[in-house]
């Protein structure tokens, strides 16, 4: 754990535009003021996409979220880090093939709390 009580997700970047496997800033702490307005970090928008919030996804169907989560776990290979982690997600999650060109991270002014944001479109 590293010293705010948040397990330690090593050596992360800060934004990569293509490596997929990539270990990405997702999770950023609120005294970390450049994140107070999300920010990319990974890839770059595109016209077309969709883009939904990470807690909207728990708070529409929080039993859809946990499968989601085993189901892009069952590769043990991939990191919950990465942006090929998350299109495994959303893809379990939406029932069909997701494209993840675009994420963003802040945190919630309100709360402290981090969030990402998910720009995809179907395969």
């Amino acid at each position: 754990m590293n010293i705010y009580g948040a397990y330690d997700h090593g050596e992360l970047v800060d934004y990569t535009e293509t490596d997929e496997n990539a270990k990405i800033h997702d999770c950023p702490h609120y005294t970390e003021p450049r994140f107070k307005e999300a920010q990319t970090i990974f890839g770059k928008r595109e016209k077309g996409l969709h883009y939904v919030y990470s807690d909207r996804l728990y708070q529409w169907d929080w039993d859809k979220h946990k499968q989601a989560i085993v189901d892009a776990n069952l590769d043990g290979s991939l990191s919950e880090h990465t942006a090929k982690w998350y299109r495994k997600y959303l893809s379990s999650y939406f029932d069909k093939e997701i494209l993840l060109p675009h994420i963003m991270a802040g945190f919630n002014l309100s709360n402290g709390h981090s969030y990402c944001v998910f720009g995809y479109k179907e395969a």
